[in-house]
């Protein structure tokens, strides 16, 4: 971590990162992970399975949907020519992934689904811009 800054101060330093895109991404790295800490915990994630990975149901619809998209923009010249539509097809993926994911669930261990996906591409799309 502190070798992760350090280089961001010298990128800063050098002109090559503004500070207030080095601040921006600081911002949504904290405001990201409140939000995954929030969703994790309504969704019924005790703190054991949240840190020995029992929950790992929820990382599957977003490396997916980001190794699908990526795919698909790799090998289509004309989805590489604007970012849109690479991450409309990232939003639109996650969402399918964890209806899916729901439709597959028992009922009784269902989770909040929408508040879930919503989270994953607030995550997973800003990450990309």
């Amino acid at each position: 971590m502190a070798g992760v800054a350090w280089g961001s101060y010298e990128l800063v330093q050098r002109g090559a990162v503004q500070p207030h895109a080095l601040a921006a991404a600081a911002v949504f790295l904290g405001v990201a992970t409140a939000l995954i800490a929030i969703t994790a915990s309504a969704g019924g994630a005790s703190t054991e399975n949240r840190v020995s990975g029992a929950d790992f149901v929820n990382v599957w619809p977003p490396l997916f949907a980001v190794t699908i998209s990526g795919f698909v923009v790799s090998f289509s010249l004309r989805l590489r020519l604007a970012a849109w539509p690479h991450l409309l097809l990232m939003a639109a993926l996650i969402a399918a992934f964890n209806g899916l994911q729901w439709l597959g669930a028992a009922p009784a261990t269902r989770r909040p689904v929408w508040a879930i996906a919503l989270v994953q591409i607030l995550v997973c799309v800003g990450a990309e811009l």
